[in-house]
């Protein structure tokens, strides 16, 4: 997959099926749009294209929300994700007042249009773009006709009477229902980020943990004990991973991320390393004692054992 960032210098072809939007989750919801555009991508012929942006656009508009806002996929995750499902071309636009500024009209006609080329756009249910939101499917019917592009809206997923969307994803994982997230995503979450170094009281107590510092605004799930797999160096684990404030040692004022790989007691730091979220094992406690606290980390390893790791 070609992956450009700059909207001066992209690639132009008329024979383009584009969709946009940040994409946040790339969840089952998003998964349809894709479906749709690369399926029609190979029927005719044309390069599949994906615009994104970066940073999220709530980052510009209101700014005031930046404290609280925390995003599911990371750039570098969506290009992954993206890239496996078969997106010939993902645009990365950097979203800045300029180009907040512009109405939907704007956008459509001097970016998807004149810029990249469009034939077709591929639009969800209830995207909006473009200044005042004035960009929705309404607009693009009305310029597709003296534009001479085709426009598809894929409809909204439901599931359990519930529609898909990026909003009830972060609502699941802050509550600790990863399980439920992860149907709704329709794989692991995932939290990727750098092993940094730690203060090594995992080793000493005989369960070595790697401590991973990710990006600033991605959402962390809620403070517990998760079974996981993890990602590192090509090889991929079994691993428990605790976050929270480590109140049987520091009580930390922000959550620490700290994954204990299974079968694995190497030294590794500043690599990069990709935890998947299978299933929350039980909330964060503080111990009276050190052999408290062993006695758990052993029982936490047999319960996620037991419980079993998917095949995947």
């Amino acid at each position: 997959m070609l992956i450009q960032t700059d909207l001066e210098n992209i690639t132009y072809s008329k024979n383009t099926i584009i969709t946009i939007g940040t994409f946040d989750g790339i969840h089952r919801g998003h998964q349809e749009i894709l479906k749709s555009l690369v399926s029609e991508s190979a029927l005719r012929n044309w390069r599949s294209v994906l615009l994104t942006f970066e940073p999220h656009p709530q980052t510009i508009i209101r700014p005031e929300r930046i404290p609280q806002m925390r995003i599911l996929t990371t750039i570098g995750e969506k290009a992954d994700i993206l890239d496996k499902l078969g997106v010939d071309v993902l645009i990365v636009a950097k979203f800045d007042n300029e180009l907040a500024s512009k109405t939907g009209e704007e956008f459509i006609k001097d970016i998807l249009l004149s810029k990249i080329g469009m034939a077709k756009c591929v639009i969800g249910h209830d995207h909006v773009f473009g200044k005042n939101r004035s960009g929705n499917f309404d607009l693009m019917m009305r310029l597709s006709r003296s534009c001479g592009f085709e426009v598809n809206q894929i409809n909204a997923i439901v599931h359990e009477d519930t529609v898909i969307n990026s909003t009830l994803i972060r609502r699941l994982i802050r509550e600790g229902h990863i399980e439920k997230a992860n149907q709704f995503l329709n794989r692991p979450y995932l939290y990727s980020g750098k092993i940094v170094k730690g203060d090594g009281r995992g080793r000493a107590i005989g369960y070595p943990t790697a401590n991973i510092a990710g990006h600033p605004l991605k959402l962390v799930p809620k403070n517990g004990v998760y079974a996981c797999f993890v990602h590192l160096k090509n090889n991929k684990y079994m691993a428990v991973t605790n976050i929270g404030s480590r109140p049987t040692f520091t009580n930390a004022d922000e959550a620490i991320i700290e994954t204990h790989l299974l079968d694995f007691s190497n030294n590794v730091y500043d690599d990069e390393i990709q935890i998947e979220f299978l299933y929350r094992i039980r909330d964060e406690a503080k111990f009276n004692s050190t052999e408290e606290l062993k006695q758990q980390i052993s029982e936490d390893i047999k319960t996620a054992l037991n419980k079993g790791f998917p095949i995947n």
